[in-house]
């Protein structure tokens, strides 16, 4: 009796961890499922999901180091290096944002404390220019927000391992 009862102490919450995602991997593919762009009337318009979804496979992120890789089925359309100022928890969102790479070119510089400084242009582009990965504690599908200037798209991830 007490080997079954050690058994069942081990193997639930075992079952459990198997049927929840799990975010250990840094690596995730997304995929969209709903968009809407603003059209040049103001009005929102859900048209954007069937382009969306003609033009863009998946998108590839690496949460560790921002790099982002856009597939259309066929192809890999990028990489794209994105900073992620957020690295997400059990209650807070991963934010990756488009800023300048200091490395390749980008206007940003440091200042005497090596933080990054940034430009009008760079906080503008940050503004309009985001992707949101959200698995917070309790919830059964990783989340993705994708935002461009007027372009919002949602969908799920799931790890690659």
């Amino acid at each position: 009796m007490k080997r079954i009862v050690a058994v069942l102490v081990l193997a639930i919450p075992l079952a459990m961890a198997l049927c929840m995602p799990v975010m250990s991997s840094t690596l995730l593919r997304c995929k969209a499922k709903d968009a809407v762009s603003l059209g040049d009337d103001g009005v929102l318009s859900r048209g954007a999901v069937s382009a969306t979804n003609r033009l863009v496979d998946s998108w590839i992120i690496d949460l560790s180091t921002g790099m982002v890789r856009i597939t259309d089925g066929t192809r890999e359309l990028g990489p794209v290096q994105w900073t992620v100022v957020r690295k997400g928890n059990k209650s807070n969102d991963t934010v990756l944002v488009r800023l300048p790479d200091l490395c390749c070119g980008g206007k940003s510089s440091l200042n005497s404390e090596g933080a990054k400084r940034f430009t009008r242009l760079d906080l503008a582009n940050a503004a309009t220019d985001s992707i949101r990965i959200r698995h917070w504690e309790g919830m059964k599908n990783i989340l993705f927000q994708k935002n461009s200037l007027s372009t919002f798209a949602t969908g799920t991830c799931r790890p690659i391992h």
